[in-house]
């Protein structure tokens, strides 16, 4: 069945269940106990969702930096050639 039809058939607008249907699957992905939160509202779903997504965005932020901030790039030449002479 298309998303256009189920729509149709569910009375919500395609773009909802298209937004429903994303949202399950991110749920999924991160572990969301659909059965122990069965009598939630999809915002439930959506609040879980986006914290883990926020986590995950800091997550990958932190691993493109060191501890302090710095980034990780490699030493330019002139470090290269300090370090050498020491």
């Amino acid at each position: 069945m298309s998303l256009e039809r189920a729509a149709e058939q569910v009375d919500v607008s395609k773009k909802s269940l298209d937004d429903y249907l994303a949202q399950l699957r991110a749920g999924r992905r991160f572990g969301y106990d659909f059965n122990a939160n069965k009598d939630k509202k999809v915002g439930d779903l959506r609040r879980f969702v986006k914290e883990k997504l926020d986590k995950l965005g800091a997550m990958k932020r932190e691993s493109k930096s060191g501890k302090n901030g710095k980034s990780k790039a490699a030493p330019t030449t002139t470090a290269k050639l300090q370090s050498q002479h020491k």
